[in-house]
């Protein structure tokens, strides 16, 4: 793939890959450096990528929002740490409520 191809195909992604990062993420500026990176990790492949890449960029953005939230949970030290432990059981119900969420996965 040429880089204008790369190109083309990245700037007619963009808005697929915001709206969706965004449906995991739940914050505008996290959506955006999420599709950034995938872009980037695209770019260093891009000897190997074939139109369409579709596929692979929604592949490569579900499995990096899936990282970011779960940096955001806490840990079982820092659970020990605080006496907070009902605040993360509601953070926990919530991620696993986003990551089967019936419209994605039609359940």
């Amino acid at each position: 793939m040429t880089q204008e191809e790369f190109q083309q195909e990245a700037g007619r992604l963009r808005p697929r890959l915001l709206q969706v990062a965004q449906g995991y993420l739940h914050n505008v500026a996290d959506s955006e450096d999420a599709v950034q990176t995938v872009l980037e990790r695209l770019w260093q492949m891009v000897d190997n990528v074939r139109k369409p890449m579709d596929g692979l960029a929604l592949v490569l953005l579900r499995h990096h929002c899936v990282d970011v939230v779960r940096q955001k949970i806490p840990t079982q030290s820092a659970l020990r740490r605080t006496d907070a432990s009902l605040p993360l059981l509601r953070l926990r119900r919530t991620w696993r409520q986003e990551c089967h969420h019936p419209r994605l996965y039609g359940g």
